[in-house]
């Protein structure tokens, strides 16, 4: 079944906390204790943006990721804070696609690069250090590396895996 990839609206807020409570519980063995409300009020544009995969009519992975600034290189970027991809849909590049999503729309709002990291007991980890380059527990991907994660089409999550850029590309204007 094919997944589409779109930046996340109020209305996905029911949606996206169910991911989030499956994300809690298999991550951190807890409940999510955030509320559709807030979520809606503050993680859908005010202070984070999501992006959301859909396969069919159910929504099975999630991104999210702030602003951030490099203050060393005085460079605008995306921190991503969280992704989720149900377990049942793992194994299909979707995790890149959603990277890939963010990457778009922060590029479209004057990012230059993407930070994030993830948990050690996922595959994130494995994902990022493709491509991008570690800095302690981040992971950073800038220039002509995070250009080209931008421009990539995340409707084809295996066509964006087999070109993930370079890590030397880092470093290329």
């Amino acid at each position: 079944m094919s997944v589409s990839y779109r930046i996340a609206e109020p209305r996905d807020a029911p949606a996206l906390a169910e991911l989030l409570q499956a994300y809690m519980r298999e991550t951190y063995a807890n409940p999510w204790h955030g509320t559709r409300e807030r979520l809606e009020r503050d993680a859908l544009g005010a202070h984070l943006n999501m992006a959301l995969a859909v396969s069919g009519d159910r929504a099975v992975g999630f991104a999210a990721w702030g602003a951030t600034y490099d203050l060393h290189h005085c460079f605008p970027g995306i921190e991503v804070v969280d992704m989720f991809v149900l377990p049942s849909h793992r194994g299909r590049g979707i995790a890149v696609g959603l990277l890939a999503t963010a990457a778009a729309h922060g590029r479209r709002a004057g990012a230059t690069f993407m930070a994030g990291g993830a948990v050690p007991t996922g595959s994130g980890n494995k994902l990022y250090a493709r491509a991008a380059i570690q800095h302690g527990d981040k992971f950073h991907l800038s220039g002509r590396a995070f250009r080209t994660l931008a421009e990539a089409d995340p409707a084809s999550p295996r066509s964006v895996l087999r070109s993930l850029p370079s890590k030397e590309w880092n470093f290329e204007a």
